[in-house]
């Protein structure tokens, strides 16, 4: 439900003052319809904006970033080694859990929201894990991380430079929890390249979120014609304040609870999202 459903919220334009106050004025020359329509739609732009997916993205950069500073050591005995691998790991962890925690959260979103598309999602989801490996082994990878750390068993020289690689004799022998990973890692001879892995994972998500984004963008492109509207409406009639919204009239200022700011750099992230949707 966006907040322009509940009676009681409402648009403000609000300008600091010098004095560290705010200067609150009703949107007196729009129709109440129109601001609630207005708020509502940029509710929904709020949201697609905030998708966990950034996160992930986020997670993914840092981290290719520490592989390349890895990659690009002259020597696997220089001095600088054992710290870039630890930088590594470190990434991958970090990277492990964003991926859990984008698929758990969405799957709560759509199943709050949209229930009966959430066993569409999960299927794009076994989609993943079970037609890539690495999605399936970072899945788990990030459980026996969790309890055991990574173990790194060998730094070598991967598919793309300097990589860092793991055991699957020994994560078996640590940890039970592979389920239907286990004869596929038995019956391999060498050790797992991690960041081959963890960049095949990455792709299966990125076919889940562009899933995520096109299911999104009827709605979306609805709401970003609204919120650029109040948008506009702002640059035209209040030229040094800013959008908020409240649900007493009039607001209380001062009260932490009592004014949100509405956060109009999101509708041009949405719009990079949707573009993204659009061929080349």
């Amino acid at each position: 439900m966006g907040h322009g459903d509940d009676a009681g919220w409402d648009l403000y334009a609000a300008r600091p003052l010098t004095d560290g106050g705010l200067r609150v004025s009703k949107l007196s020359s729009v129709p109440q319809e129109t601001r609630v329509r207005w708020l509502n739609s940029m509710d929904a732009v709020s949201h697609g904006a905030q998708d966990r997916w950034l996160l992930v993205e986020r997670s993914h950069r840092i981290f290719t970033s520490e592989v390349q500073n890895l990659r690009e050591e002259p020597s696997i005995t220089g001095p600088r080694v054992a710290r870039r691998v630890n930088d590594v790991v470190g990434a991958t962890f970090d990277w492990l859990g964003s991926m859990r925690m984008y698929v758990d959260q969405l799957a709560h979103m759509i199943g709050n929201n949209n229930p009966e598309l959430l066993g569409e999602f999960r299927r794009k989801c076994s989609e993943q894990y079970d037609s890539r490996f690495g999605y399936r082994f970072c899945w788990r990878l990030r459980n026996y991380a969790q309890h055991l750390s990574i173990p790194i068993h060998t730094v070598a020289y991967g598919s793309g430079g300097w990589s860092i690689f793991v055991s699957p004799q020994v994560l078996l022998e640590r940890y039970d929890g592979w389920s239907t990973l286990r004869d596929e890692m038995a019956a391999m001879d060498g050790d797992i390249d991690v960041v081959q892995q963890v960049n095949e994972a990455m792709y299966g998500l990125t076919e889940i979120a562009r899933w995520r984004t096109i299911e999104q963008a009827p709605s979306l492109r609805t709401a970003l014609q609204d919120a650029e509207a109040l948008r506009d409406h702002f640059r035209r009639e209040y030229d040094m304040h800013f959008p908020v919204y409240a649900r007493c009239d009039p607001p209380v200022v001062g009260s932490m609870m009592s004014l949100t700011p509405i956060n109009l750099w999101e509708i041009d992230t949405v719009r990079e999202r949707l573009a993204d949707l659009d061929p080349m």
